[in-house]
């Protein structure tokens, strides 16, 4: 067998190995180092060495056996060291395989390490790739979020576990995370379950060999943490709030002595605020405390008691205050300020590894210093306000929403006599209250609870079932906008109480002796008064009724004396009460003027009242009380002017839709009051100077109860005035608008009083007396009854001849007006019968319990005759008129309707007169007499007017250009159908027999002539509207002697009247009727002239009716001449009448002269 070998020299010197040895192939490139490691047989001889590049060709057959010899040898050895060195290779090699195999164990170790650490961390872990999808997570994770594993691999992380509301600034987390950033954040995320859980949360960049390959992120749950942080903000605040809301000062030093924080009342106390002492030392102690004050500090900084001693301190302006101090140390949780070093959380877990044996631990560092630093200044600001608490001399109790105990304090303890351990838990409103202070104490707990402050005296029943006086405190606790419970302080005031019951029997029994002392004075005040009236009604001299007149004034001067002591008292002792009822208050401001408008007129005073038209007149308030405040004001203004004028105005001050503040005030031109007094003069018993009492008399009282009244209204009062150019007083009032269904009653029809039968019950014999008289003088039968009994004992003997009526007093012995009501009433004999109660007190409420028992009316004593007349018309004209409502009599109440009968302003009028002299005649005349009127000039305007406003009557001249009153007529009664009926009046100048006749069948209701009579005019408006005629209230003045011929140009003392007795009324009108008279004459030329009748006459009918109304006889006369030629169609004929009108003209011109002179 032939053996071929080939060398060939590689790069790493060694030899591949070609060509095949007992017929076995070797791979091209294998080395025999290869071969012989893999374990195969190779069998030669020896292995020939090359140092060169050339390749050696052996054929072992073809050498000489001696060179093969010396191959073999060689190739021995060389097998040998080849073989040696092979087996030193296959050692290192075994060695080097031994390594590896020991570093995977490790790498299997320490994967199975970190794998253990994330699977038994107390924090949630979750591995993300870096499309943010999951690809694990450890069961802290499942435990805290609700999944299972294998529920979020795969999944994206913010998708599982962010919110919508969070969900883009989840994801803004993890992109930066995603980007290489470490994040660290807090927030919430969401469980499985849909709940929300407060997380600190960490991402952290998984990074291999410089590349970021996924995201691993860690979230700690501090629920815990977070309601433990809460709680301690809470606990601040509450104790935040009880310092802020002491009464007592506080003051916090630092261990320097620095002041750190004071409360409000400490500034309000001492004068400093706290940017003003704020890190600074308080030097407000006086000489004389300083080494009193230093012995305290020093024994209270050595054993830590609290100390309370009394001495005095300094304010900012070094007034010197004695005050009591309880001072304490303000200590941290350890007794001491906290050092330097570092605080840490530390997070501890056991690692184990597959065969579950533990193979180390997991520790996590967490710097912690700020939040322990926090939670050490928090502790110790809520031990400060614990101690605050605990050490108050005040009693102090925590509650939460359930209205149960928390906590209390000491003083709690003490003024109630229950322990800490009695009261936790228990509701404090049972516990310290019983059935009667339940329901108040109970109230003032809601009111705190709903975030209201409440301050509230009261009493408090104690352990023992004692009852204690305390001022109660109630504060909510509010944090973070969200109230958390309440403070209850209860401050012992048991002495103040006592003191205040005391001073209020005090108070009652004045107030009883002044009630009394009112009675008493009253009852022989209105035996005076009463006799007073009488005597006047019969024939007295001149210098008796001075008398008398004298008398009654005093009289009325000291009721009104005894009303202002009362209402004063009334006022001090804050009994003082305000009555709403409906009224008009056009007519009760009215009244005020009508009232004082004699003593003005006594001393040459102008008086004027303006009431607004945009202020509402039917109110609701206490028209007697606004009464009372203008009766003073205007009265003052009255006495101390002595020239001038005085004006009482009401304006609108602002109105909504169900109330109304009106401003009124008085103005004078008297002696004024100097700047420096003005502010004295709403004090008590005060007047702008002792002069002014030695001159004007007065006590000083009006003003003070003025005030008070103006206040209690709901306004306030002030005055504007220069010493000696006079004062107006101005104040508001607050009234309610009456609503639909409060609309003013119709007054009653008057009745005739002649033959009713009263019983006048009193148990005083002279207002017995008084009021037989005046019922008497009525044409009254009257029998009498000295009290109750009495009076059910008249009664029962009177069924052949019933009572029409009852006048009953009030304060009565054994059985007083009340008591003898309820008889009356009780019985169905005479339940219907009127009963009025008079009294002499005029106690609240009594009006209210009268009206409910089914009196007709309520009064106080004195009562004036006239009074007495009205109240009995009234009163009785109800009762005949069943279907009427029924209105409840006061005084006030016959005062208005005293008011509204004589008050012509309520009457509307419209007056339809084309000629402009006689209309403005004709409205003066009426205004005078205080109608309300409107004039139009043609009867096409009276038409429109109507349409618009409801009047109560229309005077209506028969011939007006466009549309004559005939006409005018027959359009306003198609309109108003039958609906309604307004009377209208007709006046003409014709005064011809059939003309009433013609007017009453065109649709007028009556008829007058012109020129107009005032008697006649008043006397038939008031058939028509049923209002008196007014008395005439003008004051001629003396007519200037005129020598005339034989007949008077002008007869003044017929047309007087007509002007209401107003002279230079008449003689301005008289010029302008002069001035227009040579217009009128041109006019009738050119109609006479042109042949025009129809103008002719209509001209000359205006002429005659207004020279007729002046008087002017000749003008009158020819005037009427020329309007029968015109009806004649005798145009040219007229002329001469219409030159003997311009002669006329002439001397009415001179006659005027003279009179203007």
């Amino acid at each position: 067998m032939r053996l071929f070998y080939k060398f060939l020299p590689t790069n790493a010197a060694r030899y591949a190995l070609y060509g095949a040895l007992f017929g076995l192939c070797f791979p091209i490139g294998a080395t025999i180092f290869d071969t012989l490691a893999r374990g195969l047989p190779l069998t030669f001889a020896g292995l020939v060495y090359a140092h060169t590049t050339q390749p050696l060709h052996w054929v072992i057959d073809s050498a000489p056996f001696f060179l093969v010899e010396r191959i073999a040898e060689h190739l021995e050895q060389e097998v040998k060291d080849r073989t040696a060195e092979i087996l030193k290779a296959n050692q290192k090699l075994g060695e080097e395989i031994e390594e590896r195999k020991q570093i995977e164990l490790e790498t299997r170790k320490q994967k199975q390490y970190f794998e253990s650490l994330v699977v038994n961390s107390p924090l949630a872990v979750v591995t993300l790739d870096l499309d943010h999808r999951i690809t694990s997570c450890n069961p802290a994770f499942e435990k805290l979020y609700g999944y299972a594993s294998t529920e979020v691999i795969g999944h994206d992380l913010d998708d599982m576990i962010a919110a919508e509301s969070i969900h883009d600034e989840a994801k803004s987390y993890t992109a930066q995370v995603t980007s290489g950033t470490i994040v660290h954040k807090f927030g919430k995320r969401r469980r499985k379950d849909g709940g929300l859980v407060d997380v600190e949360i960490f991402g952290v960049p998984v990074m291999v060999e410089g590349e970021q390959i996924g995201v691993l992120a860690l979230y700690h749950d501090v629920t815990e943490q977070k309601l433990a942080e809460q709680a301690l903000r809470e606990s601040e605040e509450r104790h935040r709030l009880l310092i802020e809301s002491s009464p007592d000062p506080i003051v916090i030093y630092d261990p320097a002595g620095n002041v750190v924080d004071v409360n409000p009342a400490f500034s309000q106390t001492f004068g400093w605020s706290l940017s003003e002492i704020s890190g600074k030392r308080l030097d407000f102690v006086p000489e004389e405390s300083k080494a009193e004050t230093k012995l305290l500090v020093e024994q209270m900084y050595r054993d830590g008691k609290v100390r309370v001693t009394e001495t005095r301190r300094l304010t900012k302006d070094k007034r010197l205050l004695d005050v009591q101090i309880s001072a304490a140390l303000i200590r941290n949780s350890e007794g001491q300020t906290s050092g330097s070093m570092v605080d840490v959380q530390i997070s501890a877990a056991l690692i184990r590894n597959s065969e579950g044996q533990t193979s180390g631990s997991m520790v996590i560092f967490r710097d912690v210093t700020e939040q322990k630093t926090a939670k050490l200044e928090i502790e110790s600001r809520r031990q400060f306000f614990e101690a605050l608490v605990e050490n108050s001399p005040t009693a102090i109790v925590i509650i939460d929403f359930d209205q149960s105990i928390l906590d209390c304090n000491p003083a709690f303890e003490k003024l109630f006599g229950y322990t800490r351990a009695e009261v936790i838990g228990r509701d404090i409103d049972s516990l310290i209250t019983d059935e009667s202070t339940r329901g108040e104490a109970t109230t003032y707990t809601q009111q705190s609870m709903s975030g209201s402050m409440v301050r509230g005296i009261g009493q408090r029943r104690r352990k023992d079932k004692t009852l204690v006086d305390v001022e109660i405190f109630g504060v909510p606790v509010v944090v973070a906008d969200v109230q958390i419970g309440a403070f209850g302080i209860y401050h012992d005031i048991t002495e103040i109480a006592l003191a205040r019951r005391q001073a209020e029997e005090a108070d009652r029994a004045k107030s009883e002796f002044l009630a009394n002392m009112s009675h008493e004075i009253r009852t022989p005040m209105n035996g005076v008064m009463g006799m007073i009236e009488l005597v006047l009604d019969t024939p007295l001299n001149d210098e008796q009724k001075d008398f008398l007149n004298t008398a009654r004034e005093s009289a009325e001067a000291l009721l009104s004396l005894l009303n202002d002591i009362l209402d004063f008292s009334k006022i001090e002792a804050g009994r003082l009460e305000l009555d709403t009822i409906n009224f008009d208050l056009r007519t009760t401001v009215e009244g005020v003027t009508d009232t004082l408008a004699q003593r003005a007129e006594d001393k040459g005073l102008e008086m004027a009242c303006l009431i607004q038209p945009d202020v509402p007149s039917r109110l609701k308030g206490d028209p007697g009380r606004l009464r009372q405040i203008l009766v003073n004001l205007t009265g003052n203004a009255i006495k101390f002017t002595s020239k001038g004028e005085v004006v009482i105005r009401a304006d609108l001050e602002s109105e909504t839709e169900s109330n109304v503040t009106v401003r009124f005030s008085v103005r004078d031109t008297g002696i004024g009051i100097p700047l420096e007094r003005q502010a004295a003069v709403f004090e008590r018993f005060t007047q702008a100077d002792g002069s002014t009492t030695r001159k004007f008399g007065g006590t000083g009282l009006g003003l003070t109860i003025s005030k008070q009244l103006v206040e209690m209204m709901g306004g306030q009062i002030w005055l504007t005035s220069e010493d000696g150019k006079g004062s107006t007083f101005w104040f508001t009032v607050l009234f309610e608008k009456q609503s639909e269904v409060d609309a003013p009653q119709p007054v009653a029809p008057t009745v005739d009083l002649r033959n009713a039968h009263v019983l006048v019950v009193d148990d005083n014999a002279t207002n017995r007396l008084v009021l037989s008289k005046m019922l008497t003088n009525f044409g009254c039968r009257v029998a009498t009854a000295t009290d109750g009994k009495n009076a059910m004992a008249v009664l029962e003997v009177s069924a052949s001849d019933p009572f029409s009526l009852v006048l009953l007093d009030m304060q009565m012995p054994e059985m007083d007006g009340e008591h003898t009501t309820q008889a009356i009433k009780g019985d169905s004999r005479w339940q219907d019968l009127p009963v009025v109660i008079i009294t002499s007190l005029g106690r609240r409420g009594d009006a209210a319990r009268m009206q409910t028992l089914g009196c007709a009316g309520y009064l106080l004593k004195p009562i004036k005759q006239a009074q007495l007349h009205s109240i009995l018309e009234t009163v009785l004209g109800q009762r005949k008129a069943q279907d009427e409502p029924q209105t409840f009599i006061t005084r006030h109440t016959i005062s208005e309707q005293q008011k509204t009968r004589s008050d012509h302003q309520e009457i509307h009028i419209l007056l339809a007169e084309d000629n402009h002299i006689n209309r403005k005649v004709a409205v003066n005349l009426l205004q005078r007499a205080n109608y309300k009127v409107d004039a139009v000039e043609n009867g096409r305007l009276a038409v429109e007017a109507i349409q618009r406003t409801p009047y109560h009557l229309i005077l209506m001249d028969v011939q007006m250009p466009e549309v004559d009153g005939f006409e005018a007529t027959k359009m306003i009664r198609d309109h108003e159908g039958t609906t309604r009926h307004t009377p209208i009046i007709a006046m003409t100048a014709h005064a011809m027999k059939g003309d009433r006749e013609k007017c009453l069948e065109a649709g007028m209701d009556d008829y007058i002539s012109k020129p107009l009579d005032p008697d006649q005019v008043f006397a038939t408006i008031q058939r028509w509207t049923q209002f008196a005629p007014p008395a005439r209230t003008g004051k001629t003045k003396p007519l200037v002697a005129i020598q005339e011929s034989a007949a008077p140009l002008v007869d003044m003392q017929t047309a007087l009247p007509r002007f209401n007795g107003d002279r230079e009324m008449l003689v301005e009108l008289l010029q302008q009727f002069s001035a227009q008279l040579p217009d009128d004459i041109l006019k009738l030329t050119h109609a006479a002239e042109s042949g025009d009748a129809k103008e002719l006459h209509h001209l000359a009918h205006n002429l005659k009716g207004a020279a007729a109304t002046f008087s002017v006889t000749r003008v009158t006369a020819l005037a009427l001449e020329i309007e029968t030629l015109a009806r004649e169609g005798k145009t040219h004929e007229a002329l001469k009448a219409v030159g003997e009108i311009g002669e006329e003209e002439v001397k009415l011109k001179e006659y005027v002269g003279k009179l203007s002179a």
